[in-house]
């Protein structure tokens, strides 16, 4: 539990710290604009006497290793899911289907602001989503509470 919580502040600091330094760097209209704030302020930052002027290429390859990561966890987990679900002998043959699926998905974007406003439509989408399941998950709790009250009289 310690662990976790100062994972969570750790990265919440973090956070925070590139917030506030996009905000201060550049105000706060221009940041609205921008699609990478963090990614211009490492542009524009510079360590000693010219000694590491790019720092951007730095966060770049940060940023691909954390997607890759991401993107292929979530992969195999879909596989390990497709696996289970259809009684699979192995993953090849779950992955071998998901693959098609993930190709088309990722060629319909034509550029990085249709991907972006894509990004933005499916998070929306998802928190309505989850929402409407809290919600479900909410009311049969009600319904049960409410007939083992009725069971106990």
């Amino acid at each position: 539990m310690r662990a976790g919580v100062l994972a969570i502040a750790v990265t919440g600091l973090i956070y925070l710290l590139i917030v506030v330094a996009a905000i201060g760097l550049f105000g706060s209209e221009e940041t609205k604009l921008m699609i990478y704030p963090t990614l211009e302020s490492a542009r524009s930052a510079v360590v000693g006497e010219g000694f590491l002027e790019r720092l951007d290429a730095i966060f770049i390859v940060l940023w691909v290793i954390s997607v890759f990561t991401t993107l292929y966890s979530t992969y195999y987990l879909a596989a390990c899911l497709l696996q289970q679900m259809f009684a699979f002998r192995d993953q090849r043959m779950s992955s071998t289907l998901i693959l098609p699926f993930t190709f088309i998905i990722a060629a319909f974007p034509a550029n990085v602001f249709e991907t972006y406003s894509w990004s933005l439509a499916l998070g929306a989408g998802s928190m309505i989503i989850l929402s409407l399941y809290l919600f479900m998950l909410w009311s049969m709790y009600l319904i049960r509470r409410t007939r083992k009250r009725g069971a106990a009289r």
